[in-house]
């Protein structure tokens, strides 16, 4: 079996479930994703587990070679990208900050792109990565994740941000929180997450979330990995 095999059978999993995208549909996508993914995942994985399970030494099994390129603001999505290379195996991952250039996508078998989110867009060197790399990401596993604060945007920000072929292709798109640091701004930023601290504390229902969320990260890491439970 070979990775180009297996990305065929991933996109299986996303065209069945993916009308239930977690951070589209909330609580209750999440568990009818779960319900349809089970049964694909645990096939993929027994079908394709030489892919997982081999290292990189010769005459050996060959294991997956993991990208997580991203764009941080004021480093909290820096910190949420080295938590998903702990989740899916640091020693496998190589973190690429888009401050660097651009990777050659050539090397890797899997690949994450992450930014910030602010103004309800993400880094515009990211968005111009996936427009470019468009072709070699979705031949491979990848998913999309961003930092963001504002938990009733995240349906907004990633029907803003990411067109409907990456959407489809994705095997998964997730928000994984944010940290509200009105210091480590300047300008109008500033002043706007003021408003937001602000808004949270005299409305109930405004939802801000001030904290990164280790759960979504993990099951973004099995999600994108091919061991989702």
């Amino acid at each position: 079996m070979n990775t180009r095999f297996f990305c065929l059978f991933s996109l299986l999993n996303v065209h069945v479930a993916g009308f239930a995208r977690p951070s589209i549909m909330g609580l209750w996508g999440r568990k009818i994703y779960d319900t349809c993914g089970f049964f694909i995942n645990a096939l993929r994985n027994a079908l394709f587990s030489d892919i997982f399970n081999k290292d990189n030494t010769k005459g050996g099994a060959y294991k997956m070679k993991n990208l997580i390129i991203y764009a941080s603001k004021t480093g909290t999505t820096k910190k949420c990208a080295a938590l998903l290379a702990a989740n899916l195996g640091a020693e496998s991952c190589t973190l690429w900050n888009i401050d660097d250039g651009e990777p050659e996508l050539s090397g890797f078998d899997c690949a994450a792109v992450g930014s910030y989110i602010r103004m309800g867009v993400i880094d515009k060197r990211i968005s111009a990565f996936i427009e470019k790399h468009r072709e070699q990401l979705f031949a491979m596993p990848f998913g999309v994740f961003f930092c963001g604060c504002l938990e009733d945007k995240v349906s907004e920000a990633i029907i803003k941000n990411f067109d409907d072929g990456v959407l489809e292709h994705a095997l998964c798109v997730e928000c994984f929180g944010g940290v509200l640091e009105p210091e480590k701004q300047s300008g109008p930023a500033k002043f706007v997450l003021k408003m937001m601290l602000k808004a949270a504390k005299g409305d109930p229902g405004f939802r801000v979330s001030n904290e990164i969320f280790p759960e979504r990260i993990s099951y973004f890491a099995k999600e994108i990995s091919g061991v989702a439970e």
